[in-house]
């Protein structure tokens, strides 16, 4: 086959992308463009390429034109409105999917995409009716349940969510069980037991209240979780060992994920158990952090996290950018202290400056740091990041700002959370209106000033 015609470049590209090469990969592409040009899975293909490098502007450029190229590509729409949505555009991603609907009435995999598409838009019914649709038509896919079991979720629908959360297992880059046999709810009188961390730190400082539970049947209680967390789980009531990844483990008889313990406890809205703090912070290691931060009592000291990891799925709707907290950095009666021990922003070390932030994140070791620092606050302000759950098991309050598209765990329509008494939410009115949330939160922030001055 000659040099010139298409199909070298496109198998070279495609093995370029697949390993990484995502530049080189995008060359190839072009190159088939310049022979020809109206080529609509080459622009479909240079769409998937430029997403994967995190540009959605031109990866949906060239699915538009991929689309325009050739009017039933069912592929192309379907990958649009992937590209729409991680965009915010739910509307049009919608009607993109929808149009590879209609060209392909059985595309399970545009339905599952419209299901999330239409979760994110807070239409939790018509998601579920889509999620149920891609599973009836494909009974194995894994993804289509994994995201119904967090519309159900969402919905407070805990007793099938929790049913549907277990095919995470079947997604082939999460299946990373020990080769030791799975509880069941069984008894486990006289057993060890490892729990362990599946997901991120959030997630094991929200389910880790469960190890008191498992403890009370008897079993002698392992945590498993990552080193940044390792000394706070040692305050947990009923844990017996903790033990860091990469560490070796004392022989145990069988093994969960912290993750499955609301299916396998029965958690519906009516019992989680939300008895806080069921975590502690050093009682030394407060008083050390006391000392550093010097606080002015007289004040609202109050911690600040803007920001989660960049590479949680949801971080471009969850984080906030800090200039935007700046309207509560001039407000009289308050000190802010950064609680953000990664700073991601390239720019965000000039603005810090603006605030006037105390900041001494660069001596935070772990989460028991974190936990000290936070001991010695009036309330903690943060995004959707581990810190939220760090100050709501630690019973302290605080205030999570949350994108138009929660997380299933904070559900939809109500300010408080069945799994912190201590926490209250403040939700975008609509997808990316940070400015209405921190409007919120200076209008109650004066009002706890006030009550203190007088």
């Amino acid at each position: 086959m000659s040099p010139e015609m298409p199909a070298p470049y496109y198998v070279l590209g495609s093995l370029l992308q697949q390993q990484g090469q995502l530049d080189d990969a995008i060359a190839c592409y072009k190159k088939i463009l310049t022979i020809s040009p109206n080529h609509a899975d080459t622009h479909n293909i240079l769409g998937s390429a430029y997403q994967a490098k995190g540009d959605l502007e031109e990866a949906i450029s060239y699915y538009k034109k991929a689309v325009l190229s050739d009017g039933n590509s069912f592929m192309a729409y379907n990958n649009l409105g992937t590209a729409l949505r991680l965009r915010g555009d739910l509307d049009e991603a919608i009607e993109s999917y929808t149009k590879a609907l209609q060209i392909k009435p059985d595309f399970t995999a545009a339905m599952n995409n419209l299901g999330t598409a239409l979760r994110d838009h807070g239409k939790l019914d018509e998601a579920i009716m889509w999620y149920r649709q891609a599973i009836a038509l494909n009974p194995d896919f894994a993804d289509a349940h994994w995201n119904l079991s967090f519309a159900l979720l969402l919905a407070g629908q805990y007793a099938e969510g929790w049913q549907e959360y277990e095919w995470i297992w079947k997604l082939k880059k999460t299946d990373c069980r020990l080769p030791h046999p799975i509880w069941d709810g069984r008894t486990i009188q006289g057993q060890r037991i490892l729990l362990y961390a599946e997901q991120g730190f959030g997630d094991v400082i929200q389910f880790v209240r469960y190890a008191p539970m498992v403890a009370g049947k008897g079993a002698e209680v392992i945590i498993g979780c990552q080193k940044e967390l390792k000394s706070l789980m040692k305050s947990v009531a009923g844990v017996s060992s903790v033990v860091a990844f990469g560490e070796s483990v004392r022989q145990f008889d069988v093994q969960c994920p912290l993750p499955s313990l609301p299916r396998l406890f029965n958690t519906t809205l009516d019992c989680v158990p939300h008895r806080v703090p069921y975590m502690h912070a050093d009682v030394d290691t407060v008083e050390s952090w006391r000392d550093r931060l010097s606080l002015d009592n007289s004040k609202l000291n109050v911690g600040l996290a803007w920001a989660g990891s960049p590479g949680h799925l949801n971080d471009r709707n969850r984080s906030c950018p800090l200039h935007l907290f700046l309207p509560l950095a001039g407000m009289d009666g308050i000190r802010l202290v950064s609680l953000q021990k990664e700073i991601y922003e390239k720019w965000t070390a000039g603005t810090l400056a603006d605030f006037g932030l105390i900041d001494h994140t660069r001596y935070i070791e772990d989460f028991s740091d974190t936990a000290a620092i936070i001991m010695n606050l009036d309330l903690v302000i943060t995004v959707d990041t581990a810190v939220a759950h760090l100050a709501g098991a630690l019973g302290k309050p605080v205030w999570t700002l949350l994108p138009f598209a929660p997380d299933w765990r904070w559900m939809l329509n109500r300010e408080d959370s069945p799994w912190y008494p201590s926490m209250k939410l403040f939700r975008q009115p609509f997808p990316g209106d940070w400015a209405s949330v921190i409007a919120n939160v200076r209008d109650e922030l004066r009002k706890i000033i006030s009550v203190k001055a007088s």
